[in-house]
């Protein structure tokens, strides 16, 4: 019984959660886009792999 109220309410909530995914904006793939949605830690580590770039180049 409990199994068939579980999925009786798992299904009558996906329509209500699968709108609320597509209601999010899609990624932009652009380098600002992708810059301003990364986290403190995402843009240290790209910009200490950018100076690791530039380093090996001069090398």
């Amino acid at each position: 019984m409990f199994v068939a109220n579980l999925a009786a309410l798992t299904l009558s909530h996906v329509s209500a959660v699968a709108a609320w995914f597509l209601q999010e904006q899609p990624v932009g793939w652009d380098p600002i886009s992708l810059w301003l949605q990364m986290g403190i830690l995402a843009k240290a580590v790209v910009l200490i792999l950018f100076v690791m770039s530039g380093w090996s180049i001069g090398v």
